[in-house]
């Protein structure tokens, strides 16, 4: 499982919207976009992204990068 598909999992477990995951994240308008990009692997997030990701989603962020497949 990807990073992107580990972020989308708990971010609907968590009944939150792409918007609104990129509002938490303070991205503002373009939060859904960004979001999307990560969740579908067209881009990969710098390590302090999934360590702010981890905080708003409630996990740690070793279950976010561990284990990581492509």
């Amino acid at each position: 499982m990807t990073i992107g598909d580990k972020i989308k999992k708990i971010r609907t477990f968590r009944h939150m919207t792409q918007a609104e995951l990129g509002a938490a994240l303070g991205w503002g308008d373009k939060g859904a976009n960004r979001l999307a990009q990560y969740e579908t692997n067209y881009r990969v997030p710098r390590k302090d992204l999934v360590t702010e990701m981890a905080k708003i989603l409630a996990v740690s962020y070793t279950h976010l990068r561990a284990h990581e497949t492509r």
